[in-house]
């Protein structure tokens, strides 16, 4: 995403911390009875920034940051931010054809190891079966295998 195309940031920003923010707020708002674990699919994006990524980073880091707070004013609440690595998703082919040629970051991705949904899933249901780690925690694919 280049900065110049003012007319995505609106959607880019609902879409990737807006709409996040209020279906935590709907869901917390109702005071579940059961234990509630919440995962925001997070990303490296959310600590790094990355070239033509700028609105995208923003919002995860942001959301990363809503996150965290949820885990602390609910310290009933298990939060985690799960990074699942570079998935082979509609995410890949989106960031291999429209990303400019040339660009650091798109001849980075084209040379990743993708890893396949299942995979990482797999990652994050062990994680969350364990339930070992800090709430509010930011974990990577990497990290856990």
């Amino acid at each position: 995403m280049k900065i110049g195309q003012l007319k995505d940031i609106p959607e880019t920003i609902h879409v990737n911390l807006i709409s996040p923010i209020h279906q935590v707020n709907y869901l917390l708002s109702k005071k579940p009875t059961v234990p509630l674990t919440l995962v925001n699919m997070s990303s490296l994006a959310a600590l790094q920034p990355f070239d033509c990524w700028s609105l995208y980073c923003c919002g995860k880091a942001a959301r990363d940051q809503f996150f965290r707070s949820v885990a602390l004013e609910f310290p009933h609440v298990r939060v985690l931010n799960y990074a699942p690595g570079p998935c082979d998703t509609r995410l890949k082919t989106q960031i291999l054809t429209e990303m400019p040629d040339g660009n650091e970051l798109k001849a980075q991705m084209q040379a990743l190891d993708w890893i396949p949904v299942e995979k990482t899933v797999d990652v994050l249901l062990n994680l969350l079966l364990k339930n070992e780690f800090e709430n509010g925690t930011h974990l990577d694919y990497y990290d856990c295998c």
